[in-house]
């Protein structure tokens, strides 16, 4: 009798990929936060969403753009809402009161992500995509927004973004990033979080053009596919394995997504330092809370 109660995933190894001594840059939606929150943890040279969370292919693109361009970012390209100066590249958290202040935070971000590109061992570089709903700007530019900032919809116009959009944008992006960082290798993969207010239909259209955008990076050579979605929602597929918004994957289900990850790409070594990595981490912010608590 088989008593198998879900279906386990399988996922083709990489091992050695991820060394410890290898430094990882991931762009995407929250879940890369997810993700380089627990390699940052355990002791990786990380730099996950520099410029915060990126859900669109064609945004991600144009992140990839200005961090590899080296450019410095000035304050003319901000605008203010509520009292903060923005970017429509970037997320609300690098705001501020002061334009020139606004420049220097995206400034600093962007110089943490070049440092990764720019190192001797060629990155790790994970790319999550998380919608293929886009937002961009009504007006002459047209430009592609990563943030809307809450700013009234009457500023946007909303698009699915078809296949071949889709499949453009993920292979411009990895070919600024390659260029910018000759020798990383590229993981792609499908973010676990549903974008419910695009109706289940549409999340679940979003999710297929872009799992399909995935498979043709594959079957370029350019990238290999990390199975994050499928294995929430096929191999986990729980709804106690969400938060209680029923949109984003709790805390368990991201430690075993990259439990994983981990299990594909690294080596004993490496899983042996991670262990140790994640020891001090622990240690470190327990003496600091009793620090506080004092």
């Amino acid at each position: 009798m088989d008593l198998r109660l879900r279906t386990e995933i399988k996922i083709e190894p990489r091992i050695g990929l991820l060394p410890y001594s290898r430094p990882v840059l991931l762009l995407g939606s929250c879940f890369s936060d997810n993700i380089g929150r627990r390699l940052t943890e355990r002791g990786f040279t990380v730099s996950a969403n520099p410029l915060g969370p990126v859900y669109n292919p064609a945004s991600m693109a144009l992140q990839a753009q200005l961090i590899a361009s080296r450019r410095q970012i000035g304050p003319d390209e901000h605008f203010e809402h509520e009292g903060l100066w923005r970017h429509f590249l970037a997320h609300t958290l690098l705001a501020r009161p002061v334009r020139q202040e606004a420049a220097d935070a995206i400034n600093r971000a962007l110089s943490e992500a070049r440092s990764i590109l720019s190192s001797p061992i060629p990155p790790l570089i994970c790319l999550t995509l998380g919608t293929a709903w886009a937002f961009s700007l009504a007006d002459d530019s047209n430009l592609t927004v990563a943030n809307c900032h809450k700013l009234p919809a009457r500023h946007f116009n909303r698009h699915l973004l078809s296949l071949d959009e889709a499949i453009s944008a993920l292979d411009a992006t990895i070919a600024t990033l390659l260029a910018a960082a000759p020798g990383a290798d590229f993981i792609v993969t499908v973010s676990p979080i549903r974008h419910l207010a695009d109706g289940l239909d549409g999340n679940s259209l979003s999710k297929a053009t872009l799992r399909l955008a995935a498979h043709a990076a594959t079957l370029s050579g350019r990238a290999i596919y990390f199975p994050a979605f499928e294995a929430v929602t096929d191999d986990l597929r729980d709804y106690r394995f969400y938060t209680p918004d029923m949109t984003h994957p709790t805390e368990q289900a991201a430690d075993y997504v990259y439990h994983l990850f981990e299990e594909a790409y690294t080596d004993n070594d490496t899983r042996r330092l991670a262990k140790e990595g994640l020891a001090r981490s622990r240690r470190l912010a327990h003496r600091q809370l009793f620090t506080h608590q004092l």
